[in-house]
């Protein structure tokens, strides 16, 4: 279930990503198990990255995904679009938790009990150290 779930979400950004890479979907990947209407455009964008939550994309297309879970020590995997597909940049943050966002040059990220955030270096790629924004949630 994990794995099919992965490769749904990572689909899905496909269909909403920026135009400049989702224009070069081949179509409906059948293969993977992602049916998309007619019109719509779904592929593979990348696998095997972990238990995904939730995903951000930041305006070039570079995919911040939360993990469940830490892979490699870090919660959060960090995907480049090249040639239709997602490259892993690699993983960050010794985290783990659901929520994830962008803004203002910050990867916000929410475990259960604190909201923490990410300097975002000039390439895309979060920075330390971490800040806790708020944490002790009741």
């Amino acid at each position: 279930m994990h794995a099919f779930a992965t490769r749904l979400l990572l689909g899905a950004v496909l269909c909403s990503a920026p135009a400049a890479w989702a224009a070069g979907c081949p179509g409906k990947d059948e293969g993977a198990g992602i049916r998309v209407p007619d019109g719509f455009c779904a592929q593979v964008f990348a696998q095997d990255v972990g238990d995904l939550r939730h995903l951000a994309v930041g305006a070039d297309g570079t995919v911040y995904a939360a993990l469940s879970s830490r892979r490699h020590g870090g919660g959060i995997a960090v995907l480049r679009p090249r040639g239709g597909r997602g490259e892993l940049v690699g993983y960050f943050g010794a985290v783990q938790g659901t929520g994830i966002g962008l803004h203002g040059g910050y990867l916000y990220f929410g475990e259960n009990d604190r909201i923490v955030r990410f300097p975002l270096a000039s390439d895309g790629t979060p920075q330390g150290p971490m800040q806790i924004v708020v944490s002790d949630f009741p």
